[in-house]
C-alpha cells in the first residue's frame, strides 16, 4: 500500500497543488500560455527558492479537448527550458533553447492511448501524455536585468493552440475512466485496489475479532513504511562535494524510476531537465559550520574550466536564500550573482564573490566589485536564522554531470566575527557533522557512479 501510495497519490497531490499555484497567474484558464515577464523579487512567495534571473511562463495543458501544440521561441545566446510535467509532476518532455539558434521549437501533446487517432505530420514531435493534463513552468534565463526587454520580444511569440480532434479521439476522451482522470480522481487502478483491499482486511479483522490477523496487518504496514524510509534515505540522499556543496542527481532526471520520481515530486516538483540546469546547494561553509543569515561570506573561484570559466557550465548564477527558501530583501534589488554580472576579476584572474549585509570593503577595507547583500544580523541573544546558497549551472558540462564529488567548486569562507549565540549553534551542529563527514562523502561518491549516467558529448 505504501509503495503504490508513493508512486500514485503523492505525485498527484503535488500536481494538484501546482495547478492551484499556477491558477493564480493563468486565471484558471487551460491551454492558455501566461507569461510572468518580469524578474522575481523577494515579494513573490508562491515559488520555493525562486530564481531571480528567470522569466517564467506557466501553462496548464488539457488534451481532452483535442491535441495541443506548444511552440517556444528560444534565445540563441541564453538558455531556456520549457519542461512539461504530467502524471504527478514527472517530466514528460522539454523544449530546450540556448543552443545557438532562435528557430522555433514545437511539440504536440495527445491524450493517453490516442496515438492511433492522431495523424502525425512529417518531422512533428508528438508526445502521448500518461494523463489528460500536463503543467508547464517554462523559464528563459536573463542573467542580467538589462536582458529582460530584449528577451520579452521572443517570449511573447510563444504559442499554445488546440488542434481539431478526430471523432475517435473525442470518444477516447469521453469514456468514464478518462472523465475521472480529467477531474483529478484517478489514483491508478493498482493503488486503489490495494488500498481498498487493505482497508477491507483491517476492518474485517476488527469485526471478526481476529486479533492475530489485525496485528499482522498493522505489522505489515509498519514494515512497509520502514522499508520505504530506509530506501529513500540510502538511495535518494544527496551526493556531497566537500563540506559545503551537495546535489541530488534525481532532480530534473526524468529517466529515473517511478518511485524515485514520486519521491522527487516532494522536493523538486518542477525542476528543469538536469542536462539544461543543474542545482547545487550549500548549507555549510568549507569548515563544515552552518551558514548563518546576516553573516558575511566570500566564495573563491578560479578559472580552471573550459574557456577560463569559473564553473563547468556555459552560464551560471549563485543565489543566497533566507532559511534556504526565500530571496533576501535589499534596497538595491540584487538577489544573486551570475556569469553575466560578475564584471571585473581579481588581479590574479580569480573571482571573489561576497555575500554580506554590508559592502565588503567596510569589512576588509579593500575595494571589491562582486557583492550580493544577505540581510541584517540577528540581534544579541536571538537565535540566528539559516542561510543557504544555490548554484544553478545552465548547460552543465559532462565533467560535473558525471563526476560531481570530485568537481572543483568554490570555497566558502566566513569573513566576519560570529556572535556568542552563533558560536553555540555552530558548536552543536558541527559536533555531529564533522566526525562523520568524510565517511558520508565516500559513500555518496560511490552512489554517484550509479546515478550519474554518462551522456554523449
Amino acid at each position: 500500500m505504501v509503495y503504490y501510495f508513493s508512486i500514485e497519490a503523492i505525485p498527484l497531490v503535488i500536481f494538484q497543488v501546482g495547478r492551484k499555484m499556477f491558477a493564480r497567474y493563468t486565471g484558471g484558464k487551460v491551454n492558455y500560455l501566461h507569461h510572468l515577464d518580469r524578474l522575481l523579487t523577494h515579494e513573490i512567495h508562491d515559488f520555493d527558492r525562486p530564481a531571480p534571473f528567470n522569466l517564467h511562463s506557466v501553462l496548464e495543458v488539457d488534451v481532452s479537448r483535442g491535441p495541443v501544440r506548444v511552440t517556444h521561441h528560444p534565445a540563441a545566446d541564453l538558455p531556456s527550458c520549457y519542461p512539461f510535467y504530467s502524471g504527478g509532476s514527472i517530466q514528460v518532455a522539454a523544449l530546450i533553447g540556448g543552443t545557438g539558434n532562435e528557430s522555433p521549437l514545437s511539440i504536440t501533446f495527445i491524450g493517453p492511448n490516442c496515438a492511433p487517432f492522431y495523424e502525425k505530420e512529417q518531422g512533428e514531435l508528438v508526445v502521448e501524455l500518461p494523463a489528460w493534463k500536463a503543467l508547464l513552468c517554462g523559464r528563459i534565463w536573463a542573467g542580467h536585468p538589462g536582458n529582460v526587454e530584449r528577451l520579452k520580444h521572443l517570449y511573447h511569440r510563444n504559442q499554445c493552440e488546440i488542434l481539431k480532434p478526430t471523432n475517435e479521439y473525442t470518444k477516447a476522451a469521453s469514456t468514464f475512466r478518462a472523465r475521472l482522470s480529467i477531474m483529478g480522481w484517478d489514483f491508478g487502478l493498482a493503488s486503489t485496489t490495494c488500498f481498498i483491499g487493505v482497508l477491507t482486511f483491517l476492518f474485517g479483522s476488527i469485526l471478526s475479532g481476529d486479533l492475530k490477523a489485525f496485528l499482522f496487518a498493522v505489522l505489515s504496514g509498519f514494515l512497509a513504511i520502514v522499508i520505504t524510509v530506509i530506501y529513500w534515505a540510502r538511495v535518494l540522499g544527496p551526493i556531497r562535494n566537500g563540506p559545503s556543496w551537495h546535489h541530488n542527481p534525481l532532480v530534473g532526471y526524468s529517466a529515473s524510476g517511478v518511485l524515485e520520481r514520486a519521491f522527487m515530486s516532494l522536493f523538486g516538483a518542477f525542476a528543469d531537465d538536469r542536462t539544461v540546469q543543474m542545482y547545487i546547494t550549500a548549507n555549510h561553509d568549507s569548515f563544515g559550520r552552518p551558514l548563518v543569515f546576516g553573516a558575511s561570506y566570500v566564495m573563491r573561484c578560479n578559472p580552471i574550466y573550459e574557456n577560463n570559466s569559473f564553473f563547468p557550465a556555459t552560464w551560471w548564477d549563485i543565489t543566497p536564500y533566507k532559511n534556504n527558501r526565500t530571496l533576501i530583501p535589499n534596497d538595491d534589488h540584487v538577489y544573486a550573482i551570475s556569469s553575466e554580472t560578475i564584471g571585473s576579476t581579481d588581479p590574479d584572474g580569480s573571482l571573489s564573490l561576497y555575500f554580506s549585509p554590508i559592502p565588503p570593503n567596510e569589512i576588509s577595507g579593500k575595494s571589491v566589485g562582486v557583492w550580493a547583500p544577505t540581510g541584517e544580523k540577528a540581534r544579541v541573544g536571538e537565535k540566528p536564522e539559516a542561510l543557504g546558497f544555490l548554484i544553478r549551472l545552465f548547460h552543465p558540462h559532462n565533467e560535473i554531470l558525471n563526476n560531481f564529488p570530485s568537481a572543483k567548486l568554490p570555497v566558502i569562507e566566513r569573513i566576519d566575527e560570529p556572535s556568542d549565540t552563533e558560536l553555540k549553534v555552530e558548536e552543536s551542529a558541527s559536533a555531529s557533522l564533522l566526525p562523520n563527514f568524510w565517511l558520508q562523502n565516500k559513500a555518496n561518491a560511490k552512489l554517484a557512479k550509479g546515478f550519474h549516467k554518462k551522456r554523449p558529448d
